[in-house]
């Protein structure tokens, strides 16, 4: 599996799930930045930025866990032990994710979803 997203504050960093690290580029310099490795056991397969937080990072992995990180304002800010918010688990290998609203219409991005591989959707507060 591989996967990247766009994001940071002004979308100049790429983060990409190889095999089970999470890798960041920034686009500018084309240069690496920084490898996760310690985040996921298995397989990443999804890495999605918060749409209104391009600072904060979700990924999801085939161990059944979604990770969110908070990347800070500057490449130099990347740290898996110091960014890392929460850790959140299906108990089952994720397959995909997003973002939706909440439904009290306080913003189009409140919940994270994630669906498993046996077609089920968790709801997680985004905040």
């Amino acid at each position: 599996h591989a996967t990247s997203t766009l994001g940071g504050g002004n979308d100049h960093l790429v983060a990409s799930g190889v095999g089970e690290k999470i890798v960041f580029w920034d686009r500018r310099a084309a240069t690496g930045l920084e490898v996760f490795e310690e985040s996921h056991s298995e397989d990443v397969t999804r890495v999605r930025f918060q749409p209104s937080r391009r600072n904060r990072l979700f990924t999801a992995s085939v161990d059944g866990l979604a990770c969110v990180f908070d990347l800070g304002g500057c490449p130099a800010d990347i740290n898996d032990e110091a960014g890392l918010l929460r850790v959140l688990s299906t108990e089952t290998a994720i397959c995909e994710v997003g973002f939706c609203a909440n439904g009290t219409g306080a913003g189009e991005d409140d919940l994270f979803w994630c669906l498993t591989g046996n077609e089920e959707v968790f709801l997680f507060d985004a905040g």
